[in-house]
């Protein structure tokens, strides 16, 4: 008799602990879904980018000031300084540069936006300590939209993505991976370090890593990240 006691116990102990976890985790899922942030409308940054072929080595890099302005939806570059292979620089670097700013001018933000609408978004699990993983999968084969994981606070708030682009950024780059790390920054939510790999026609297997450094956003000047 104490044996199935206990046995029952364990098992009701389990099945409330379960629960409690299932809740935590809609939780966490309910509180990123619900994050509002400041839209970024505008900013200067300055980028660090190094690019490498993966089959022959060869790579490049540039510094590049990065403009955003028009309530969001224009984009410009100018490149401080570069150095490396030409055909890593402009088949890679530039190619992808352009294609933000392409993608920038024609694509609204909300169709891409992490909410029901556009993604199926269910709880993984605490990778770490107060750092939750979540899935996301998108409804629609869409240039920009996520296939991969998510990585929130308790509070929901979004620090850092993981996955592919369902949809290839262009003829010349095709299935692309990456990490791509986010901070608060004048309240707003923004990538800080990218870390990607694609192959690129005419250059094959390359990566890519972008470090962002924010002067002003939406016209303040910066003076914290977080």
């Amino acid at each position: 008799m104490r044996k199935v006691l206990a046995t029952v116990t364990v098992l009701i102990v389990f099945l409330v602990s379960g629960s409690k976890g299932q809740e935590q985790e809609d939780e966490i899922v309910a509180k990123f879904l619900s994050q509002e942030t400041t839209p970024v409308m505008e900013y200067t940054s300055i980028r660090h980018i190094e690019a490498r072929n993966l089959k022959t080595n060869m790579s490049a890099s540039m510094e590049v000031e990065v403009n955003l302005s028009g309530n969001g939806k224009r984009l410009f570059y100018r490149v401080i300084n570069e150095s490396g292979s030409g055909i890593i620089r402009n088949k890679a670097i530039r190619k992808s540069l352009n294609d933000e700013r392409t993608y920038t001018e024609k694509i609204d933000p909300s169709k891409v936006a992490f909410t029901p609408s556009n993604y199926t978004i269910t709880a993984g699990e605490e990778v770490f300590p107060d750092l939750f993983q979540l899935l996301s999968k998108p409804l629609r084969n869409e240039p920009l939209m996520i296939d991969g994981s998510l990585f929130v606070t308790p509070t929901g708030d979004l620090v850092r993505i993981e996955g592919r682009l369902v949809k290839n950024p262009s003829w010349w780059t095709n299935d692309v991976k990456f990490v791509r790390v986010y901070s608060k920054i004048e309240g707003a939510r923004l990538p800080v370090f990218l870390e990607s790999t694609a192959q690129v026609k005419l250059v094959g297997p390359s990566s890519m890593t972008v470090t962002y450094h924010y002067l002003s956003v939406n016209g303040v000047a910066v003076t914290e990240t977080r």
